[in-house]
C-alpha cells in the first residue's frame, strides 16, 4: 500500500473504537493513473530496484558471515595458547594482525575479541612471567575462594522503601542494575548483618548466571550500599592474600571459566550452585604476576572501547549517509509525482 493511499485511509478512519474506512468511502478516493504503458515501466523499474535490494541485502549476510568465520577461525587458536608451540603461537598472532581490519570493521566481532583477550589474559599469554607458577595442577576455585550464598528474605516482609535486596533481576555484566527493588525495614538490617554487601564485593547470578548478552556476573560500588544479599545470589569472599580480586574478576569473565560451569535446570530454570563454582579447576599465577595481568587486560579493554566508539560512528556516518542518499530519489519521485498529478487531474 502506497503511503499517499495510507495518508488518505487515516485522514477518513471513522469508528468508535476501531480504525477503519468503509469500502464505499474507499472507491471514492482519487487515485491518478498514469498511462498504461508507463504503469509497465514503472513496474519494471520497480521489479528491478527491489531485486537491487534483495543482492545487497544478500551480499552483507554473506560478507557478515564469512567475516563471523574468519573471525572465529583466526581467534580458535589463541584461545588454545596455551598448548601451542611458540612457532605455532608466533604464526596465529601473525595470522590476526594481518586480518585485524578484515575482522573489526564492524561491531558484532568485537566481543570474541574482548573474550580471547581474557582468555590469553587467565593462561598467561599477555605478560611475560618472571617467575614460575608455584599453583598445584590439582588446585580449585575453592582452595582460593568461597563462594557465599544470600538469605531468603520472605516477599511479606518487603516494604516500599528501606534496605534494598540485591536479587538476580539487579545483577547485570559488570555492574548492577536498580531499576527494579525490592527492600526490607531499615530496623531490620541488623539482623542480618551477615548478608551486609560491602563496596568492590564480587555476586554473581546463580540462577540464569549466562544469558544472550553474556555472563550475570558484577562488582559493587558505594552508590550500591547499602544492600543485602538474597538468596540464589552468590558472593565472593576470598580465603587469602594469594588471589587478587581484579584478576578473579577477570578470570569469571574469561571462556575458562564461561565454558566450565553447567547451568543444568530445576523447575525450567537454569541454575548453578556455589559449591559446582568452587570444584572448577583453578591455578592462578604468583600474585605479582596477577596484578600486571590485570594492567594489561584493562589496556586492552580501553583498547576494544576505543574500536567499538569507532565502529558505531563509522556505522552512524553510514547510516546518515545512506539516508541523504534515499531523501534524494524520494525527492526526485516527488517531483515526477507532481508532473504526473497535474497531467492526469
Amino acid at each position: 500500500m502506497s503511503p499517499p493511499l495510507q495518508e488518505a485511509i487515516r485522514a477518513r478512519a471513522t469508528g468508535m473504537t476501531a480504525t477503519g474506512i468503509k469500502a464505499s468511502k474507499l472507491k471514492k478516493l482519487p487515485v491518478p493513473v498514469p498511462p498504461l504503458a508507463e504503469q509497465k515501466r514503472i513496474v519494471a523499474k520497480v521489479n528491478e530496484l527491489m531485486r537491487l535490494c534483495d543482492d545487497l541485502e544478500t551480499r552483507q549476510h554473506t560478507k557478515r558471515e564469512s567475516r563471523v568465520r574468519l573471525n572465529t577461525a583466526i581467534l580458535a587458536p589463541l584461545n588454545k595458547a596455551s598448548s601451542l608451540t611458540p612457532k605455532e603461537l608466533e604464526q596465529a598472532t601473525t595470522r590476526f594482525t594481518d586480518n585485524f581490519d578484515t575482522l573489526y570493521d564492524s561491531i558484532d566481532t568485537v566481543g570474541k575479541l574482548r573474550a580471547t583477550i581474557l582468555q590469553l589474559a587467565v593462561q598467561g599469554k599477555l605478560v611475560r612471567r618472571r617467575s614460575e607458577n608455584k599453583s598445584e595442577n590439582g588446585s580449585r576455585v575453592s582452595d582460593y575462594v568461597r563462594i557465599l550464598n544470600g538469605y531468603a528474605f520472605k516477599s511479606e516482609w518487603f516494604v516500599p522503601y528501606g534496605i534494598r535486596l540485591l536479587r538476580n533481576t539487579n545483577i547485570g555484566h559488570g555492574s548492577v542494575q536498580w531499576e527494579e527493588v525490592a527492600y526490607i525495614a531499615k530496623d531490620r538490617a541488623n539482623e542480618f548483618a551477615k548478608f551486609a554487601l560491602d563496596d568492590g564485593d564480587i555476586v554473581i547470578s546463580l540462577d540464569r548466571p549466562l544469558i544472550n548478552t553474556g555472563l550475570k556476573v558484577a562488582r559493587l560500588s558505594k552508590k550500591d550500599l547499602p544492600s543485602l544479599l538474597l538468596q540464589r545470589v552468590g558472593k565472593v569472599k576470598l580465603k587469602n592474600s594469594e588471589l587478587d580480586s581484579d584478576y578473579f574478576f577477570i578470570w569469571l569473565h574469561s571462556p575458562a571459566f564461561v565454558n566450565a560451569i553447567d547451568p543444568g535446570r530445576s523447575n525450567g530454570v537454569p541454575h548453578i550452585s556455589s559449591k559446582s563454582i568452587e570444584a572448577i579447576p583453578f591455578s592462578p599465577p604468583p600474585l605479582a604476576e596477577q596484578k600486571r595481568i590485570v594492567v594489561k587486560v584493562n589496556q586492552l579493554m580501553s583498547l576494544c572501547d576505543e574500536l567499538e566508539a569507532k565502529l558505531r560512528q563509522a556505522e552512524a556516518d553510514s547510516e546518515k549517509l545512506m539516508n541523504a542518499a534515499v531523501k534524494h530519489v524520494l525527492d526526485s519521485v516527488r517531483d515526477t509525482s507532481k508532473t504526473a498529478e497535474e497531467v492526469f487531474a
